[in-house]
C-alpha cells in the first residue's frame, strides 16, 4: 500500500514526487531520493553473477535490479544499496555454515561417503552497510587528468569512495518521533532465502523522507529455526541544510543469540510472572480470611452470636432470610440491624482488600524491571 501524501505538505517542503516504470522517488532540498523495483535474477543473469562472485551458491531469490539511491547534487554524494555488493560482502566475510538440528541426525544415520558437507555460509549473512561515492567535477577531472599526464602520476577517476568518520553524535530519535509528515516512504526487497525451509535469511532497505531529514534502515534478519537469530542493522540520517557538503550519521548494530538462550531467558520470564502471581493471590485471600474472621470475632464480642445468617445472605442472596421468616414467624428483636451491620462491615472489608490489590498491582507495574 503506497502512502498517501498531502500536496499542501509538498509544496511547503518545496519537494516533487515522481515515479515512472519501476522507478519512484523525490526532490527536495537538493537530493534526489530513488528505488527501483523489478522481479528477481533470470537464469542467464543469475549465472553470471555466480561467476562473478566465484560461487554456486546464491539466494532463491535475487532481487538484482532493485535499489535505493540517494545523491546530493551538489556535493555529487552518491549512497546506494544493491544486491550485488551486499553478497560480495557475505562472499569476503565467509562465515562459517551453521548446523541444524536435523544435519546430527543426518550425519548419524548416513555413511560417510553420504554425507552432504556444508563448505559455505548458507545463510548469506552480509557486513554490508551500503555503497557511497563522491562523483568528482567534470573539469576538475580534466585538469586531473592533465596533471597525470604532465607529472605521470596516478590515474585518477571520475568518482572516489565515501569516507566516514568515527564521531561521538548520535542519531536523534526524538526528532524523528516527532509528528513529521512523512513525504516518500519505500521498501526494497535485496534478497531473501528460505534457507530449504529452515527459517528465513531476508535484506531489506527502508527510507523515508521528512521535510527536515530523511532516514533509512539496512536491515538482515536471520532466523534458523531452532537454532540461532541474527540481526544486522544500519541506519543513516541526514538532516537537511544549507552546507555545501552533507552530514550522514551512520550507526550499525549487531546482535544474534541461540534460541536456547533465549528459551531460558523465556522461561524464567514465565516462572517469574507464575510465582509472582501465585504469591499475590495467596496474599488477597489471606486478607480476606482474615478480615472476614475478624467480622465475625467481633460480632461474637459485641452482639454475642456468630454471624451466619448474614453470611448466607452474602452468599446465598435474600433466599436465606425469606427463609427465617417465614418458618420462625418471628425473629429475635435486633436481628435485621445485627445482620445488615454485619453486612456493612463484610462489605467495607472486601472494598479496602480490593482498592490495596489495585494498589499493589499498579505499584508493582511502576517498579523498574
Amino acid at each position: 500500500m503506497e502512502l498517501e501524501v498531502d500536496e499542501n505538505d509538498l509544496k511547503a517542503a518545496g519537494a516533487e514526487l515522481f515515479a515512472e516504470g519501476g522507478r519512484r522517488g523525490i526532490r527536495i532540498n537538493g537530493w534526489l531520493i530513488e528505488t527501483r523495483r523489478h522481479s528477481i535474477l533470470n537464469s542467464s543473469t543469475f549465472q553470471e553473477w555466480e561467476q562473478k562472485l566465484d560461487t554456486s551458491h546464491l539466494p532463491e531469490m535475487v532481487f538484482g535490479e532493485n535499489t535505493l539511491i540517494l545523491k546530493h547534487l551538489s556535493s555529487g554524494t552518491n549512497i546506494h544499496f544493491n544486491a550485488f555488493d551486499a553478497l560480495r560482502g557475505w562472499k569476503q566475510e565467509a562465515l562459517p555454515p551453521v548446523e541444524v538440528p536435523a544435519a546430527a541426525k543426518w550425519k548419524f544415520r548416513s555413511k560417510p561417503s553420504q554425507q552432504v558437507i556444508l563448505d559455505y555460509d548458507y545463510t548469506f549473512t552480509t557486513p554490508y552497510c551500503g555503497s557511497g561515492t563522491i562523483e568528482i567535477d567534470k573539469d576538475l577531472y580534466e585538469f586531473l587528468m592533465r596533471s597525470y599526464i604532465m607529472n605521470e602520476g596516478e590515474t585518477s577517476k571520475e568518482t572516489s569512495d565515501i569516507h566516514w568518520e568515527d564521531c561521538k553524535d548520535q542519531i536523534d530519535v526524538v526528532a524523528l518521533a516527532s509528528k513529521e509528515p512523512i513525504l516518500f516512504y519505500d521498501e526494497v526487497v535485496l534478497y531473501e532465502d528460505e534457507l530449504a525451509d529452515n527459517g528465513v535469511s531476508l535484506l531489506t532497505i527502508k527510507v523515508r523522507v521528512m521535510p527536515s531529514s530523511w532516514f533509512l534502515l539496512l536491515r538482515f534478519w536471520l532466523r534458523v529455526d531452532g537454532v540461532l537469530i541474527r540481526l544486522r542493522e544500519t541506519r543513516m540520517h541526514c538532516v537537511f541544510g544549507g552546507s555545501t557538503n552533507p552530514i550522514i550519521l551512520r550507526e550499525s548494530c549487531w546482535r544474534e543469540s541461540t534460541f536456547q538462550a533465549l528459551s531460558a531467558v523465556a522461561v524464567r520470564g514465565v516462572l517469574m510472572v507464575e510465582v509472582g502471581s501465585l504469591e499475590f493471590a495467596l496474599v488477597i485471600v489471606e486478607d480476606m480470611v482474615v478480615w472476614w474472621i475478624w467480622v465475625m470475632v467481633w460480632c461474637l464480642k459485641v452482639w454475642g452470636w456468630w454471624p451466619f445468617d448474614a453470611l448466607m445472605m452474602e452468599f446465598g442472596g435474600r433466599w436465606w432470610w425469606f427463609w427465617e421468616m417465614k418458618v420462625e414467624g418471628e425473629v429475635e428483636e435486633g436481628w435485621v440491624e445485627r445482620v445488615g451491620g454485619t453486612r456493612l462491615l463484610m462489605k467495607k472489608g472486601t472494598l479496602l482488600i480490593l482498592v490495596r490489590m489495585v494498589i499493589r498491582v499498579s505499584s508493582a507495574r511502576s517498579s523498574p524491571s
